[in-house]
């Protein structure tokens, strides 16, 4: 849980938490050292972790001597309003889309990313969570988010690994329809 790995990086100088991805998925980040510690300190208790395979460890302290260059690639972005709703996993609330400039980009990169929280909150006003993507990475996260909600949403992939990819996305596209979605299946089926 997020508290567990609260209190696993607090006793272990080097770590930091970087993301929530659910009530039972968590990412820490940091030294390496610290990061191989901590899997072989997890495994010797039967509990799962496993590396994530990254260049930088985003969302963490480790981030801040790159600050300063990412703001100046990012100074000149000119962010507007959002057409549809932007539901920040960084501060945990919807934005408008004007305040997304260089200090935000920023900022998400050295926040920790609280996706279960947002996919909670979230699961009161959709009935529906898709991951676009070539394998669902977060869709048993958003999944157990729904259910901690109490929300009838489904969660659904559009590609799994190894799993014929029309078949992939047209089960996910049938499942949507089964619930109710508007599908333009003259874009399937022109004739």
């Amino acid at each position: 849980t997020a508290q567990e790995a609260e209190r696993e990086s607090a006793a272990r100088p080097g770590l930091a938490g970087a993301a929530v991805n659910g009530p039972r998925s968590v990412v820490l980040a940091g030294d390496p050292a610290a990061v191989d510690a901590l899997v072989a300190d997890l495994a010797a208790r039967d509990v799962f972790a496993r590396k994530v395979k990254v260049d930088v460890a985003s969302h963490s302290p480790q981030v801040d001597p790159l600050a300063a260059d990412l703001r100046a690639e990012l100074e000149g972005l000119a962010p507007v309003a959002a057409k549809v709703p932007f539901h920040s996993t960084v501060r945990g609330e919807t934005l408008g889309g004007a305040e997304l400039g260089p200090d935000y980009w920023v900022e998400n990169l050295r926040r920790p990313v609280l996706f279960g929280p947002a996919i909670e909150r979230l699961a009161a006003e959709v009935d529906a969570f898709v991951e676009v993507g070539p394998h669902p990475i977060l869709t048993p996260s958003v999944a157990d988010g729904i259910l901690r909600a109490g929300s009838p949403a489904v969660a659904l992939p559009s590609l799994v690994r190894d799993e014929p990819e029309r078949a992939s996305i047209l089960g996910s596209l049938g499942a949507l329809w089964t619930r109710g979605a508007e599908v333009a299946w003259e874009r399937l089926h022109p004739r």
